[in-house]
């Protein structure tokens, strides 16, 4: 669900480049969205990862206007609520 809402947000241009920018912190992502512990977006599938070899970002990015943008993989049934009312809100 995520992934799909973030990658038709991105390809519609709907977010500017400072949310963008937001949504590639901790913290604004943590407070936007219940239960999220990394950045809703990356610049890089490797980002966030430290030590472990768990990936925390999708394989596939969004591309737009030839920026690869990587989106978290990392979401919980909890933040369905914020995810949807943040998709309302930028959709417009």
């Amino acid at each position: 669900l995520a992934y799909q809402m973030f990658s038709r947000l991105l390809l519609e241009h709907k977010l500017t480049e400072e949310e963008i920018e937001r949504l590639k912190t901790k913290d604004y992502s943590r407070n936007t969205f219940k239960k999220v512990v990394y950045p809703v977006l990356a610049m890089s599938r490797d980002a966030n990862r430290g030590d472990s070899k768990t990936f925390r970002y999708y394989k596939k990015p969004v591309v737009v206007d030839g920026v690869e943008y990587y989106l978290s993989s990392q979401w919980f049934d909890d933040s369905r609520e914020d995810l949807i009312e943040y998709y309302k809100r930028y959709s417009v």
